[in-house]
């Protein structure tokens, strides 16, 4: 496979659809090849990867305050199961409580993000993210001209 055909397996868990669109749409302006997969709530998000074993994401974000299950419960209930608990989760919340970061980073989250108020704001959080997790070598070929890397990753 060609580097420049690599994808970032990237799963969304938000049930507000304007989140979605603007997640969607950061990605869309980094430039970055990825496959985005949303789901609307932690119990879809759940079902998606009890189904998707063989192809499991290289990074979740999920939302907290989701319906029927929320972002602690789903983040919880993922990190008990063995196939799934090394996959790194960001927490995306419009809470800023330092509680809710302390609960979310005990419970196996990677980061805690509360949601940026601006576009720009976003695009630099999901690069922030995409810089600091996983097989950053793996990552670098998947990303555009737009994409501009801290020095301490350029190769």
């Amino acid at each position: 496979m060609d580097t420049h055909d690599i994808l970032l397996n990237i799963y969304l868990a938000d049930d507000d659809e304007a989140d979605q669109f603007l997640f969607k749409e950061a990605l869309d302006e980094m430039n970055v090849k990825t496959r985005l997969t949303v789901a609307d709530s932690g119990i879809h998000l759940l079902k998606l990867l009890d189904e998707t074993l063989m192809l499991l994401p290289d990074i979740i974000f999920m939302d907290i305050n989701m319906p029927i299950k929320n972002g602690f419960e789903c983040l919880d209930e993922l990190k008990q199961k063995e196939i799934l608990k090394d996959i790194p989760v960001v927490m995306l919340s419009s809470s800023c409580l330092p509680e809710s970061k302390d609960m979310a980073l005990k419970l196996g989250a990677s980061k805690y993000i509360c949601k940026p108020n601006t576009f720009d704001a976003l695009v630099r959080e999901i690069k922030d993210v995409l810089t600091m997790h996983g097989s950053i070598k793996r990552w670098l070929p998947i990303f555009g001209d737009k994409f501009d890397l801290p020095p301490i990753y350029k190769v």
